[in-house]
């Protein structure tokens, strides 16, 4: 009896969770740190809910008018869903910086590099925090 009280007892670190699945199905995330009595037997994941960053490769694309340029970006990221996190993609890290990549490409192609005439236009260079904005949209 004293084994299987102790397959359920579990410690929730700050700023970590802990999600739960027994038999194959998922019965829940623990988010508030402490000591926690959960279903016997389940299987524990623990998932980092601290806010992460990463400096993106320097990457050459072509801007809105066809001139290459090189791009890069520094993504700051949290785990905000933790079952989707585990479940849904393999490696949840490296899903972000892919993500992140295609998503500098689609933003660089659609801005030119810089301003040359008097339009309204926006720029890659003069406008740096409407497109960072859209980045983050």
């Amino acid at each position: 009896m004293s084994a299987v009280i102790a397959t359920s007892l579990t410690i929730v670190q700050p700023n970590q969770a802990q999600v739960l699945t027994f038999l194959g199905n998922y019965v829940g995330t623990i988010k508030k740190d402490g000591f926690w009595m959960t279903v016997p037997f389940a299987l524990k994941k623990k998932v980092s809910l601290k806010v992460r960053n990463f400096s993106s490769h320097t990457l050459k694309v072509n801007d809105a008018e066809g001139n290459p340029i090189e791009i890069g970006a520094v993504v700051v990221f949290r785990v905000i869903d933790t079952a989707k996190a585990t479940f849904d993609v393999d490696k949840y890290e490296r899903f972000v910086e892919i993500q992140s990549e295609t998503a500098i490409r689609h933003i660089a192609a659609h801005y030119p590099y810089d301003q040359y005439t008097d339009d309204a236009r926006l720029s890659l260079r003069g406008n740096s925090d409407e497109v960072a904005t859209e980045l983050m949209g």
